[in-house]
């Protein structure tokens, strides 16, 4: 008979983050999982495999946490404009959101790990897709959106005008730099008034 698991795989999975984003994963040792999560060797093994397999698990939880921010905000019942600011502020160090104010600090946590395995994990060289793909959606329906309620300028596809907006938002998150300011950004999709 199988062992119950004895501790809470949420909660594990979220310190993983943690320490995978603060040490890097060549620099995190199972050592340091097993201290940081309260997992023990067996546990960690039955559930995620190994250090790659529990990786994984914490860049799919990541991303996931990202992913619904981005919607969150994007479903709000606001103006197109006033949905963008809150997109923005995202990226602004001391937002409300707990994801993203990590990346403010910190960087992407799956552009971090991509970038430090793209070599010998070549399979994680894309980890930022998922959050990159949300985000594109959503603001492109965002222009769809503005341009119907003529909130955002219509003398250009809706395609073009998100794919700025989206290298605008995801620039400063890749590269950990504080933000620039978002407002000429949005102000140059908007109709004049």
């Amino acid at each position: 008979m199988a062992r119950p698991i004895s501790f809470d795989p949420n909660v594990a999975l979220e310190e993983a983050i943690e320490v995978f984003w603060i040490k890097g994963y060549h620099n995190t040792s199972v050592e340091d999982i097993v201290e940081t999560t309260g997992l023990n060797r067996h546990s960690l093994y039955v559930r995620f495999g190994n250090k790659l397999g529990l990786l994984k698990a914490s860049l799919d939880r990541y991303n996931q946490r990202a992913a619904q921010s981005v919607q969150s905000i994007c479903r709000l019942s606001l103006s197109v404009k006033d949905r963008m600011h809150r997109l923005l502020n995202l990226r602004e160090r001391g937002n409300d959101d707990p994801t993203f104010s990590k990346v403010c600090e910190r960087g992407c946590f799956a552009h971090c790990i991509g970038a430090e395995l793209r070599e010998s994990h070549p399979e994680f060289r894309n980890s930022m897709d998922e959050v990159g793909r949300a985000v594109e959606t959503c603001i492109l329906d965002l222009m769809r959106e503005g341009q119907m309620t003529g909130e955002i300028r219509d003398d250009c596809p809706p395609e073009d005008l998100a794919s700025v907006l989206v290298g605008v938002f995801m620039l400063p998150l890749v590269f950990n730099q504080e933000s620039q300011r978002h407002a000429g950004f949005v102000s140059m999709l908007s109709v004049a008034s």
